[in-house]
Parts: structure tokens; C-alpha cells; sequence
């Protein structure tokens, strides 16, 4: 297992690597950017998902992070000129798919980008248009739509600017089913999980307080779980 390390002193944005479960921790080079890192094998490592509004801000390490490569993707045909901004992919074997928030003036979608060999090479599967605020003029940073990727054909979105519903596919993006919940959820959506087409876990953000959910009818109906106080 890798890990960004923000505090510790050296490079930038140091690794530590565990072979242990987390007992003991090593130093595995540094990375390029700070975000969200996943790993693929003990070496091959994804890094994506920089916070500050920089598009295109996916690298990929080979040999345990010693040395990175930045991947760029090309925008959809029809969102040419758009901003891309890459989460990390989910990986079955040599199948992945990559999560990717699109932004263009004001309209946002999520461009799905899928792989059969591991990752070497990327295609669009399938872009999705969504109800979301990406950017604000007085921030720095990118809100990034949440996403969960279940399987190579179980997808799911959460979207809304202030009250969130979930978008769903079981077909790899060919079809998608919108579940707005008969009681409106008073928060912005901040992250997804989901463990299959009905299941799943949502956490929305408010400036004073975040709320977990759980749906078991693919977001139809959801109920609230309790948090321990941060």
C-alpha cells in the first residue's frame, strides 16, 4: 500500500509504502502533485484528483513512484475546449474505468474512459451531462462530481447543485437511471459509494456539517446513519 505523506519534510509530496498492513512504514519516492493515488499492483501507482483548478492532472508510476508520467486525455468531441479534470481509475483485472469531471463555461459532465489492457491505452465509453457546480470564481479548487465504480458496467454519479440524486448505469453507460429521492436531501452531494446497482453510500457536505445516507433501491429512498463527531 502507498500513501501520500503532506507533512513530512523532503520532497514536496513524499510516499510512504507499507508491506505489513500498516505497521511499518518506508519511504517510496515522491509525487508530482498532491491527490488521490491508487494502486494497480505494488508498483504501478495512479495519481489523480489535484484539488486546485488545474485540468489534466493525471501521472502514472511504474516502478513504485520513483518516476512519473503525465497521461492526457482527449475531451469528448463534443466538449471541445473543456477542462478535464481525472479521478483515479477502478480496476477488474486489466479492465478499468476512469472517472472524468468535464467542465466548459458553465455546463459540467462526467466523460467515462475505459481500458482492457491495464491501463496502456484509453477510450471513451461514455459521457454523462450532470447538474453540478465544478468551479467558483473566489476558490481555487475544483469540486469533482463524485463517482463509484462498481464493476466494469455498474456506474453510479451523484449530482445536484443543493439537492442530490443519483444517476445510475448497469450497461457501461448505454443507458442511465436518475433516482430522485421523494424527501430532497438538504446538502450538496460530496462522495458516492456503492457496492452494487441498489446499494449504496452517500455523504453530503454543508458548511457546518456533513451527513452519511444509505440507499438499498438504487437511490429512490434514503436513510441517515449515524457519524462520530469530528
Amino acid at each position: 500500500m502507498l500513501g501520500v505523506d503532506g507533512n513530512a519534510s523532503g520532497p514536496p509530496f513524499p510516499l510512504q509504502r507499507t508491506r505489513d498492513g500498516g505497521a511499518t512504514w518506508e519511504g517510496a519516492g515522491s509525487a508530482p502533485v498532491a491527490g488521490v493515488i491508487s494502486a494497480r499492483t505494488p508498483k504501478e501507482v495512479w495519481l489523480a484528483r489535484s484539488d486546485f483548478r488545474r485540468p489534466q492532472q493525471l501521472y502514472l508510476t511504474r516502478d513504485g513512484g520513483r518516476t512519473w508520467g503525465r497521461r492526457v486525455l482527449p475531451p469528448p468531441r463534443t466538449w471541445s475546449g473543456a477542462r478535464l479534470f481525472p479521478d483515479v481509475p477502478t480496476f477488474f483485472g486489466a479492465r478499468g474505468v476512469l472517472p472524468v469531471t468535464v467542465n466548459r463555461g458553465k455546463r459540467a459532465a462526467v466523460a467515462f474512459y475505459v481500458t482492457g489492457d491495464g491501463g496502456r491505452t484509453w477510450r471513451l465509453g461514455s459521457v454523462r451531462p450532470v447538474d453540478s457546480s465544478i468551479t467558483d470564481s473566489r476558490s481555487p479548487f475544483v469540486r469533482y462530481v463524485p463517482t463509484s465504480i462498481v464493476s466494469p458496467n455498474v456506474w453510479w454519479i451523484a449530482e445536484g447543485r443543493t439537492h442530490p440524486f443519483v444517476t445510475v448505469t448497469t450497461n457501461a453507460g448505454k443507458s442511465w437511471r436518475v433516482s430522485v429521492p421523494s424527501h430532497p436531501l438538504h446538502a450538496a452531494p460530496g462522495e458516492i459509494s456503492a457496492t452494487d446497482a441498489q446499494h449504496g453510500w452517500l455523504t453530503t457536505w454543508s458548511p457546518n456539517n456533513r451527513v452519511l445516507y444509505t440507499t438499498s433501491d438504487g437511490g429512490e429512498t434514503w436513510s441517515r446513519l449515524s457519524l462520530p463527531p469530528t
